[in-house]
């Protein structure tokens, strides 16, 4: 068959492109080709064309440099066709006597409509064949309209259309258009039907097309301020004829009973006009039309009131007059637009004073540009604070920057205190002013992009050691009203980062002012975000907790005889590279002799505790003291690594010796932007340990540096902080919400996978919906970043398009394999009837290993449980690292295959081992007495698979294992059963933190998966396929109403049992039609499973079953006791089940 197959392909004909034409081709015989070939177009005879020899037409025009004649003629034919189309088809639509005037209303109706469809039939016509040419003139749009500055030719046509058809030249369309559209609205107000679809036609064309000069459509710009003028005048009238019927001698006694009549007899009106503007009008054009319904029938006195400039809603705030607000509030709430009024005058308060708040802001960091100082200011001689600036000092940029961070969110904070009591006295808590509030607060909060980093700032500085005045009970007072802000931020995920940021450097430069605090702030933000949030910072903490007993550990190892103790006193804080949000690679620095000595001890002491990890140290996150010698006085220095790194450059130099700015880059290998930070402080900022020549506040790279032994201090001790501002600059905040985007992408990704893999099948909209209200919690995802993650899952295969294409399906590819999966019976025929453990070739690297643990199959009520680990040598980490192993549910099936594939090539590093638990094991563990329930099942599995796998002589390091039930509980478990194992770590979701525990999940999952799709049914197959109910008809019956799915007597489905899981509606329709009345389900179904249990139970063609120890009280004993006569002598099991003793067979 292949040899035919390629014989085939051999004599396949191949499509040639079409041939080039010939330099000298002229362009007017392209144009006159074209032209004509648009004519047709214009004709409605483009069926007669050949589209790529068109294309070929347009392409070569614009090859030979005549892109703009061919711009220029298209445009001109487009007009040509425009003009002849108005002159046929419109004109002679246009109505025959005067639309505005008197008239029968039929009349109007009728010519109205008339010319509505013609212009609306214009533009169909005008838009297809628009549509024809962009696909011809693709090409020239791409190569010649941005650079001509010129609109693609569909724009182009359509600013045609407005040129020549509305706002034509020759006829009065535009007038015409205008006055029929009034006078369709005035009829129908008027109480006669009109063509409500020619109507939207042509005010949908309206709303397509703009304005050449500013680029507003026509409808906003022409006809919506004409509409509402004219509806205006209409309603004034309505008004005026409304109160002139009521009865009513005193209109101040009678306001009252008159604003009853005005709202009864408007009704009709607001739900009229409503429906005008949902149906036909756009949908922008409600607002101001219900308001002018709201302005001259209902309460034209709220506004009034509201904006009063004597007694307005803002003076009254302004002045705390609590009781006038008050009566306010009973005022408006008794009319019924009064409430939405005071609504919106409270929206457009916050918003205004929210508004100067951010100015603010933007005012205070506009004088907050960096001048060079320091970051941290020196401490005094005692090291008890901040040293006091005097009456001449100057604050930094960086100093600055902070203060308007803090201040911006301490005058947020004093708004809503001061709404929140408003709210409270005065609006009796009204849900839907709260509501109101709350969105004002929202909003302009939002408005701010930095309000995540400055919220992050505040709580940053309210934790940080050494605030004065405030108690600890006053910090969490303060701490509770910024969540309460926090909660209005929609970009939590931008907070996450800067607050992780923000953390990091607390713990490392040892500023928090208590681990109480950091965990009581942890918790608030666990209540927000929930526990994935916490889960790194957590881990943070840990790291710290541990490096402070690595470095007592340290201290009394370097006490011993044998080992010889630095030169200095060095702290080391180990971090895990998975939990800080800083980049972790190799920073280059060059450290001196002292200090690589006591590194290299450092780092001889760790690795003899942790075999197999790799220690990268980073210089730029550290800080030095050093006592430094000056002519007049010593001063202890408070100094970056890098600030000690070149400072010892300076140790053995006599004085006036200098070092160039070049020797100082190549005896440190610091990088040039860090080089330069660090000398900036050094030798430009308050404090000059070093000179620098010539002086100046810019480090360039031709300066030269001496040490100053002339510098002096008052204080002893002096922290040199190094020049940075603590609230990002514009390519920081670039850069980081970069590096957000990016992180979006995934999560919503991930997002879209998990809503599908659960639905299977959603409309597009319901879709957006659903990942917008999951992802609400961390961040606003539009939705064209939703449709664009969505196409790149189509294009991944992850996702397939409806046959309606307007819908999604979930992709579950087949996990058949060209090669058999190596944990699977050889025999494919082989049915799974009872457990078993599969374990691969055991690699042959020698030294520690780490291993990881996970699952597949514990939800489903289908199909058999499986546990598997995977290990690999410490030192092959980092490949794991780079072979795609990931948690398998974000996978798809072919992925999977070819990771398992990958799992079983490197059998020097890698191994993995399976263990499957049949469903018939499963359910016979679980309905035992006493029962062995699913998480005693889980452990014995997971022990069994490490405790085979160190059998085989492997020695385990590290274990990681998906959490079971309590993680604590678990962990402390396998630490007693394998006390051998160093480093144990049991957490959520570690088959997408450790790579080696995805690797475990990839085994997992296409084991149960091959197993599921390949399920060999040890019952047997007997049945004509015609005999065969689907679980298909199966859910079609319970969809039509039928009461009750009556078990099928003939044989199940074979296939289309769906994913197994209770939720799946294949799965639940194989569960009702698969039923046996006598021997209940085959062997693919969990029997203890409450789904399995109920159904059996529900289902009345089921037979009933009756156990004979069932009944209160019964024991073995009583059931073996003789009855009484008719049956004496026999016991009472044995009558039950109607068996007798025989003697002959």
């Amino acid at each position: 068959m292949s040899n035919a197959v390629q014989g085939a392909r051999r004599t396949k004909g191949k499509i040639k492109p079409p041939r080039q034409l010939v330099p000298d081709t002229k362009s007017t015989e392209l144009w006159d080709a074209l032209s004509q070939s648009i004519a047709e177009i214009h004709n409605h005879r483009a069926y007669n064309l050949s589209f790529e020899e068109n294309y070929r037409y347009a392409y070569n025009m614009c090859l030979y440099r005549k892109a703009d004649d061919l711009y220029q003629g298209v445009c001109k034919l487009v007009t040509a066709n425009l003009d002849k189309l108005a002159k046929e088809t419109i004109v002679p639509a246009f109505p025959t006597g005067p639309v505005s005037g008197g008239g029968e209303n039929v009349q109007k109706a009728q010519e109205g409509e008339r010319l509505l469809k013609a212009i609306r039939e214009v533009w169909d016509d005008h838009i297809g064949s628009m549509g024809k040419l962009r696909d011809l003139l693709k090409y020239m749009d791409k190569t010649y309209s941005t650079t001509a500055r010129v609109p693609p030719i569909f724009d182009q046509g359509l600013q045609l259309f407005v040129k020549r058809i509305i706002h034509s030249p020759v006829y009065p369309i535009r007038s015409h258009l205008i006055e029929t559209l009034l006078s369709q609205i005035q009829v129908e107000r008027d109480g006669y039907t009109i063509n409500r679809s020619a109507v939207k036609g042509c005010v949908e064309v309206l709303m397509e097309v703009q304005d050449v000069h500013d680029m507003v459509t026509i409808y906003k710009k022409e006809f919506e301020p004409v509409f509402l003028k004219e509806s205006k005048a209409f309603y004034q009238a309505e008004g005026e004829r409304l109160i002139s019927t009521c009865d009513a001698p005193e209109y101040l006694r009678r306001a009252k009973s008159l604003t009853y009549l005005l709202s009864s007899q408007t009704e009709e009106r607001f739900q009229s006009e409503r429906s005008r503007t949902q149906y036909y009008l756009a949908s922008q054009t409600e607002a101001p039309l219900l308001g002018t319904l709201e302005d001259h029938l209902l309460t034209p006195h709220l506004d009034t009131i509201i904006y009063m400039p004597s007694s307005s809603l803002e003076s009254l705030i302004d002045a705390d007059k609590v009781t006038d607000l008050q009566r306010l509030y009973r005022l408006f709430i008794t009319v019924p637009n009064g409430l939405p009024v005071l609504r919106k005058a409270l929206r457009e308060t916050i918003l205004r004073r929210g508004k100067e708040v951010n100015a603010a802001e933007v005012a205070g960091e506009g004088e907050g540009e960096n001048d060079g100082e320091p970051e941290e200011p020196a401490e005094d001689v005692k090291g008890k604070g901040k040293k006091k600036a005097g009456p001449s000092a100057k604050p930094t940029a960086a100093s600055r920057s902070v203060e308007v961070a803090l201040l911006w969110v301490q005058n947020v904070l004093d708004l809503k205190d001061r709404f929140e009591k408003l709210l409270k006295v005065c609006f009796a808590d009204d849900k839907s002013i709260q509501t109101t509030v709350n969105e004002a607060f929202k909003s302009f909060i939002n408005s701010n992009k930095k309000s995540p980093e400055f919220i992050s700032l505040f709580i940053d500085e309210n934790l940080r050691k050494g605030l004065k005045g405030k108690s600890d009970q006053e910090v969490d007072v303060v701490l509770e009203k910024t969540i309460t802000v926090f909660r209005f931020v929609d970009e939590r995920d931008v907070f996450e980062r800067y607050y992780k940021s923000h953390l990091a450097k607390r713990l490392l430069q040892g500023r928090s002012i208590s681990d109480d605090a950091e965990r009581g702030m942890l918790a608030k933000l666990k209540v927000e975000c929930g526990f994935q949030f916490t889960q790194k910072l957590e881990g943070m903490f840990n790291d710290m907790r541990i490096s402070n007993d690595h470095m007592s550990g340290y201290r009394d190892h370097i006490l011993k005889p044998h080992v010889v103790p630095p030169d200095l006193d060095l702290t080391v804080s180990v971090l895990t590279s998975t939990f800080w949000p800083m980049a972790l690679t190799a920073a280059p620095c060059t450290l001196s002799p002292e200090l690589t000595v006591a590194c290299k001890t450092y780092e001889r002491f760790y690795l003899s505790r942790h075999s197999g990890r790799r220690l990268t140290w980073q210089p730029n996150m550290g800080s030095a003291d050093v006592r430094v010698q000056f002519n007049t006085k010593t001063h202890d220095l408070n100094v970056s690594t890098y600030a000690l790194v070149v400072l010892l450059l300076f140790e053995n130099l006599t004085e006036g010796d200098i070092l160039a700015y070049d020797e100082l880059k190549q005896a440190s290998s610091i990088e040039d932007v860090e080089l330069k930070r660090t000398l900036q402080s050094l030798a430009c900022a308050k404090f000059k340990i070093l000179k620098k020549h010539p002086a100046g506040r810019e480090v360039l790279n031709d300066d030269t540096f001496s040490f100053n032994h002339e510098f002096t201090s008052p204080m002893q001790r002096i922290k040199i902080g190094t020049v940075s501002a603590k609230v990002e600059d514009v390519e920081q905040r670039k850069e980081t919400m970069e590096r957000v985007d990016e992180e979006r992408k995934h999560q919503i990704e991930a997002c879209v996978v998990r809503i599908m893999k659960d639905r299977k099948t959603l409309s597009h909209n319901e879709l957006i919906n659903e990942v917008t209200r999951q992802l609400s919690s961390r961040f606003q995802p539009s939705p064209s970043q939703i449709k664009k993650r969505i196409e790149a899952l189509i294009e991944r295969e992850y996702l397939n398009r409806g046959e309606d294409k307007k819908s999604y399906v979930y992709m579950v590819a087949s996990t058949t394999m060209s090669h058999p999966i190596e944990s699977l019976p050889e025999d494919a025929s082989t049915p799974l009837q009872s457990s078993y453990t599969y374990i691969s070739k055991c690699p042959t690297t020698s030294g520690k290993y780490i291993m990881g643990v996970d699952e597949a199959g514990r939800g489903p009520v289908l199909g058999p449980l499986v546990y598997a680990v995977a290990f690999c040598p410490v030192e092959f980490k980092d490949d794991l690292e780079q072979m795609g192993f990931n948690d398998s549910k974000q996978l798809t099936a072919e992925t999977r295959a070819n990771l398992l594939r990958t799992l079983s090539s490197e059998p020097d590093n890698l191994g993995w081992a399976v263990r499957i638990i049949s469903p018939q094991d499963l359910s016979a563990d679980m309905l035992r007495r006493p029962p062995i329930n699913l998480n005693i099942q889980s452990e014995n599995a997971t022990i069994h698979l490490i405790q085979t796998v160190i059998d085989k002589g492997i020695d385990i390091s590290e274990l990681y294992v998906d959490a079971l039930g309590p993680i604590a509980v678990w962990e402390k478990a396998l630490r007693e059963k394998f006390p051998t194992i160093p480093e144990i770590t049991v957490c959520a979701k570690a088959d997408s933190k450790f790579k080696i525990v995805g690797a475990a999940s990839i085994a997992a999952k296409t084991t149960r998966d091959a197993w599921l799709d390949g399920w060999v049914w040890e019952e047997g197959q007997n049945c004509h396929e015609s005999q065969v109910k689907t679980a298909t008809e199966a859910t079609a019956m319970d969809e039509a109403g039928s009461p009750e799915a009556p078990a099928s007597s003939l044989p199940w489905p074979t296939t289309d049992y769906g994913s197994g899981y209770p939720s799946d509606p294949k799965t639940q329709a194989w569960i009702r039609t698969a039923l046996d009345p006598t021997f209940g389900y085959p062997s693919i179904a969990r029997f203890s499973w409450a789904t399995i249990k109920v159904q059996l139970d529900a289902n009345k063609q089921a037979h009933k079953v009756v156990w004979t120890d069932d009944a209160s009280g019964a024991t073995i004993a009583k059931a073996f006791e003789t009855v009484k006569p008719i049956d004496k002598g026999r016991s009472k099991v044995l009558r039950d089940l109607s068996i007798r003793s025989v003697t002959t067979l």
